[in-house]
């Protein structure tokens, strides 16, 4: 009898923490908050449709709130949840605004990941067509096109394509290369054997390091049947977005590497 007191008393014994836990694993880092919630605040939450509700408590430690929520379900039934939010997550219904930053594409791209020995497959068997009337000429060196490569065998992201899938036509190419022409022309030499990596060329690679370089994922960002106007606003788009990391902040950063001991 007095183990099964002890075994109750213990369950019942929960610490305030146990509470939130239920929906939010802690610890978590939360970051620095720029606002903060009393109870009673209405709120906006990140719930589908913005739904409004009401700061019920705050976590004593962390930046954590709970909000009582009310929403419609099936057949019009109201339900009620308690959900626990990190103070970014939330809003003050007062703060609202009408905003209208977001700006309607006249087209429609989609996003896909695509192995390289697939993407580069696509390129010889349907054709990428780089030579447009908005691109450049092929610009890259021998140091470029073997610092992708080497990126690739040292696993760092070489960044996505953008490109144009045209209407099916008898003797044309089927893509338009809006963004990546001078790293999938790299891709396509180093495969057909245009030049070699670190003295090596593709077809002489060990089937270990052929499969790595085959099995690399890029993202493929791919639109259809864009007019040459379309094409030339979306090149736009991604070659005016961003800043350039400068070669000066890189020795920069160099040096700092060097002061702590690291190598490159």
């Amino acid at each position: 009898m007095e183990n099964n007191m002890k075994k109750k008393t213990k369950s019942n014994n929960s610490s305030p923490q146990d509470v939130w836990r239920v929906n939010f694993n802690l610890p978590l880092y939360l970051g620095t908050p720029n606002r903060s919630f009393e109870i009673g605040d209405k709120v906006r939450t990140p719930m589908a449709g913005h739904i409004e509700g009401e700061v019920i408590e705050k976590h004593p430690e962390h930046p954590l709130y709970r909000v009582k929520v009310k929403f419609k379900h099936k057949k019009e039934e109201i339900i009620e949840q308690i959900v626990v939010f990190a103070w970014y997550e939330l809003s003050c219904e007062v703060t609202r605004q009408n905003t209208q930053f977001r700006k309607e594409r006249n087209f429609f791209t989609s996003g896909t990941t695509r192995t390289l020995d697939g993407l580069i497959l696509d390129a010889f068997s349907f054709g990428f067509d780089g030579d447009l009337p908005y691109q450049r000429g092929y610009v890259w060196m021998r140091d470029d096109e073997e610092a992708l490569i080497d990126s690739i065998f040292r696993n760092i992201n070489i960044g996505s394509f953008a490109i144009n899938r045209r209407e099916f036509k008898e003797d044309q190419k089927g893509y338009d290369v809006i963004d990546g022409k001078q790293r999938l022309h790299t891709l396509c030499s180093y495969v057909r054997g245009d030049f070699s990596y670190q003295g090596v060329f593709f077809h002489d690679l060990s089937n270990a390091d052929r499969t790595y370089f085959n099995q690399t994922v890029v993202t493929i960002i791919e639109a259809r049947e864009l007019t040459l106007k379309q094409q030339m606003e979306w090149f736009i788009e991604l070659n005016t977005r961003g800043k350039d990391v400068e070669q000066e902040h890189i020795r920069e950063v160099e040096k700092l590497l060097i002061g702590l001991g690291i190598e490159k």
